[in-house]
Parts: C-alpha cells; sequence; structure tokens
C-alpha cells in the first residue's frame, strides 16, 4: 500500500463519494450478512470494520494503518478458526492472477463465509483515467466475479452511486478529476465443494 492510503485515516476523508463507500453504505450492504462471532478483515488495516461486526482482528501489510496483524494476506494463515473472512475494498490491489490465488488461499484454511465488498466500474476507462498516482486493477462486475472461485454467491447487494471528483482530489491530489457512475457490490460467499 502506498502513502495515498492516510495510514489510520485510511476511508475518512470528507467528501460525499468517501462517506458513502466507507460508511453509509455499510448498512445496507450488509443486510442479510450474519456479523456476529469472529470476522478476520483481511486488508482492513485501520479496522473500520468494527462498527459493523461484533469482533473484528485486522490482517494488513500496511503498519501505519496500525492493524492487529502485520502481514501479506496473499500467504498469511490465521492461527485459529474464525466464523467469516471480509474482503473489504481489497482487491483492486491485486492482479487478477493473484486475487485467484487470494481466493484459492483463503479456501485452503477458511470453511465458512466470506464476505466481499468490492466496487466494480462499467466505465473502466473514467476509472482509469481518475485513477493516478497509483496502479491498481480496476473491473466490472462481471470481471469480478469470474475470479472468485472457488467460491460462490450466495447473496448479493448493490449500491450505485456518483463518484465525485472531490473523491480523487483527497485520495489521489488528482488535479483535474471528473465525476462518473459506480457501483459498490457485496457477495456472501460460500465455498464450491463440487
Amino acid at each position: 500500500m502506498s502513502n495515498v492510503d492516510a495510514g489510520t485515516d485510511f476511508g475518512l476523508w470528507p467528501d460525499e463519494t468517501s462517506r458513502l463507500m466507507y460508511h453509509a453504505a455499510m448498512p445496507a450492504l450488509l443486510v442479510g450478512t450474519d456479523r456476529s462471532g469472529w470476522t478476520l478483515d483481511l486488508g482492513g488495516g485501520n479496522g473500520l470494520s468494527r462498527q459493523w461486526f461484533d469482533l473484528v482482528v485486522t490482517v494488513d501489510s500496511d503498519a501505519g494503518k496500525h492493524p492487529d496483524v502485520v502481514a501479506n494476506i496473499t500467504t498469511w494463515k490465521p492461527l485459529y478458526p474464525v466464523d467469516r473472512v471480509l474482503l473489504r475494498y481489497v482487491l483492486h490491489y491485486l492482479s487478477d492472477f493473484d486475487v485467484c490465488a487470494l481466493m484459492a488461499h483463503i479456501a485452503s484454511y477458511h470453511h465458512g463465509p466470506l464476505t466481499v465488498i468490492q466496487f466494480v466500474n462499467d466505465d473502466l476507462g473514467a476509472k482509469l483515467a481518475n485513477s493516478v498516482n497509483e496502479d491498481k486493477w480496476f473491473r466490472s462486475e462481471e470481471e469480478l466475479r469470474d475470479l472468485l472461485r472457488p467460491w460462490q454467491v450466495q447473496h448479493r447487494v448493490a449500491v450505485e452511486y456518483e463518484v465525485v471528483p472531490e473523491f480523487y482530489a483527497n485520495r489521489l491530489g488528482h488535479p483535474n478529476p471528473t465525476g462518473h457512475r459506480e457501483r459498490v457490490v457485496a457477495y456472501d460467499l460460500t465455498k464450491d465443494t463440487a
């Protein structure tokens, strides 16, 4: 993760898109998701997920976010079973190959539900044009779903919104950002046993 991730202030930018993605949309995105028990929040460094899940252990490679465990989520394994694994706004940091490897890695140690919360874009050109000062992998919803095996979507919730230009100015220091449509999806997944 780069310094644009803002350490413990990650997700706390004042623009309406940040407030929606990281806070306001969460109750809607988690409708139907069991939030009791232990949640392993992979890539959830500064612990924002504690607002919605009962018991959370965060794992992140960015020590500046003060996660419970500093580790690479693509290779790290918990020493104890958890009730749920959460991947919230993580998959755009990983190539397609690395997302597939992460899904298989999680399946190797976790036998309960997996919750994925990720923004997706129908207009990838607009997303890429606004994504300055970072190297990320943006996807359509169809492209995202193709990478989730061996996990199967059991429940889906989506929230559509307009990304305001201030989001890119605050998050990435973009000098002349533009707004565009975006969607965040929340999937509750179970491991495909076939």
